[in-house]
């Protein structure tokens, strides 16, 4: 009878979520966005496991915040990819290695170590969109403050993963935000994309870490842009790995540290031009993007105040604004590009118990 009483109880919560409406968290909201700004930011490891293994890691968030300066919109990527010697020489890696996380989706499969003890069924793309869903309304102080225990919490319906460096990257993001002007109504895209430079040699192997965070308007122009790249540097010496563990730094987050004022023409730093870069995008769809012309060194002429090389950033941005369903929003982006807002997880939370317990009565 108590089981069924509790059966009951669930019932009446889908029925109560139901008539609250489930399509919140795809809104097509109509706000101006007046003091809305856009935030891009990594935590970003390397591992050197012995001489013959490295592991390179980075977590990447993306942030809109308001005015009040309350997150209003999430998304998370992270890249993962080992790079390895045999008898000291560099082995190949296949391409799906390199990409996000999110982006392979199903194809991506939990390791032990990211599953835990959780019986939670869902992919990583599921749950990270999960917790992307709790910090939306947060500011990012408040994120910081999610409590976790060996680095999960019990308080993110939905997500068993994890959680500190996604708490670490969406702070840095939300701290690191920029006045974009992009409306309340506007989506937010996220993307990463990795490959190794095509100039680094087997002894110096470098591997860059593409990122790019949009947001698009109703019309499919993107209205905002923040860029940035990270370059894994990797030594060889003797045959096997020679550097350190430790974080890795982006260009953008070196700031006038990363010393390319003096070397360039327009005696700008690396930050400056992608903000340039970032400018130059504003205003175009993604299909705009793909016609413009890059030379053989991957620089774009006709970018005011921007010299740099830019295929990779470019093609990640195009990628970016094309990327659907990332994330989470608090109800007022435009159109079918967020991901299930909290309501319908809750619903799945509440259908599955529902479920397991009249299949257990059934039993008895």
């Amino acid at each position: 009878m108590k089981r069924w009483c509790i059966v009951g109880l669930c019932l009446a919560m889908l029925l109560c979520l139901t008539a609250c409406g489930g399509d919140e968290g795809t809104g097509s909201g109509t706000g101006t966005g007046d003091g809305y700004r856009l935030g891009l930011a990594t935590v970003s490891k390397m591992n050197v496991a012995g001489g013959d293994l490295s592991s390179v890691k980075a977590t990447v968030a993306a942030v809109t915040l308001d005015k009040e300066g309350v997150i209003r919109q999430c998304r998370i990527e992270e890249t993962a990819f080992d790079v390895t010697l045999k008898n000291g020489a560099l082995q190949s890696m296949m391409d799906t290695m390199m990409m996000g996380k999110w982006e392979r989706g199903d194809d991506y499969t939990l390791t032990d170590e990211e599953r835990g003890d959780s019986n939670n069924r869902r992919s990583w793309r599921e749950q990270v969109d999960a917790f992307c869903r709790y910090v939306v309304g947060k500011t990012p102080d408040e994120v910081s403050s999610i409590a976790a225990t060996d680095g999960r919490s019990s308080e993110i319906p939905g997500c068993d993963l994890v959680i500190t460096d996604f708490i670490q990257a969406v702070h840095k993001a939300g701290k690191s935000v920029k006045n974009a002007g992009m409306m309340a109504s506007d989506t937010l895209h996220l993307a990463v994309s990795a490959d190794r430079s095509k100039d680094s040699a087997d002894e110096a192997p470098q591997f860059d870490i593409e990122m790019a965070a949009v947001t698009v308007g109703k019309d499919g122009k993107i209205t905002a842009c923040v860029s940035d790249t990270l370059q894994a540097k990797l030594t060889v010496k003797e045959g096997v790995f020679s550097m350190a563990s430790g974080d890795l730094t982006t260009k953008r987050m070196m700031g006038d540290s990363y010393g390319m004022k003096d070397a360039s023409s327009l005696k700008k730093e690396w930050y400056q031009q992608a903000d340039a870069f970032d400018a130059y995008v504003v205003g175009k769809t993604p299909d705009t993007l793909q016609g413009v012309s890059v030379d053989k060194d991957g620089r774009v002429d006709g970018i005011s105040g921007c010299t740099i090389v830019v295929s990779g950033m470019l093609k990640n941005v195009i990628k970016a604004a094309k990327m659907t369903g990332t994330g989470a929003s608090d109800g007022t982006a435009d159109g079918s590009t967020t991901g299930t807002n909290a309501g319908d997880t809750l619903k799945d939370d509440v259908s599955d118990m529902v479920s397991d317990m009249t299949e257990d009565t059934t039993k008895k």
